[in-house]
């Protein structure tokens, strides 16, 4: 099985429990944050994992190669977006602004080793609905597509492009949008 996730912070979340419980059957795992300290909580997280590799990029739509970033660190975490006003609602205006390395989504997909992708997590504070909608289906298959759809405008097509791309659509968790490939059994992936 392999994994791509956009947007790990430290690690500590659904993802992790999934690969825990799952490891014998997980080929590779691509963990990607833009926050060089959510990566190196990542790597804590994950330590136990030889197949794990991580990327410290933001990954965008557009075709830009460095961005700015807007941050909040924390002890345990760092909240962090392209949108300087979705960080503030969440964390104050005790924010900083860096300048982070970037990659298309689809440069992305494109380059990762594995031909199927069976899992991929999307959760980029803002911009995920449209990564949904630049992602080019054709360039690798994937099985499975879960995005955070609470913060995300465009949502409804983004929903449209994963249906006509074959995709049934699930809500779960309320803030999150799940989509399988529609000749695969659900029960494989929730």
């Amino acid at each position: 099985m392999n994994i791509i996730q956009i947007g790990c912070n430290d690690g500590n979340d659904h993802v992790f429990k999934f690969v825990n419980e799952n490891h014998l059957k997980i080929n590779k795992v691509l963990l990607i944050d833009a926050v060089p300290a959510c990566i190196e909580m990542a790597k804590e997280q994950y330590k136990n994992f030889a197949f794990i590799e991580y990327k410290n990029l933001a990954i965008i739509a557009d075709l830009k190669e460095m961005i700015p970033f807007f941050v909040s660190e924390h002890d345990h975490y760092a909240q962090c977006s392209l949108y300087k006003n979705h960080v503030i609602k969440h964390c104050g205006n005790n924010i900083s602004e860096i300048i982070v390395p970037a990659k298309n989504i689809n440069d992305l997909i494109f380059k990762f080793s594995e031909n199927i992708i069976d899992r991929l997590y999307i959760d980029a504070e803002g911009e995920d609905a449209n990564l949904i909608l630049n992602l080019n289906f054709n360039i690798k298959q994937i099985k499975f597509i879960q995005y955070e759809s609470a913060h995300s405008s465009n949502n409804e097509l983004a929903m449209e492009k994963l249906q006509k791309n074959n995709y049934n659509i699930e809500f779960y968790p309320s803030s999150n949008i799940t989509a399988i490939k529609k000749e695969l059994k659900r029960e494989d992936f929730i």
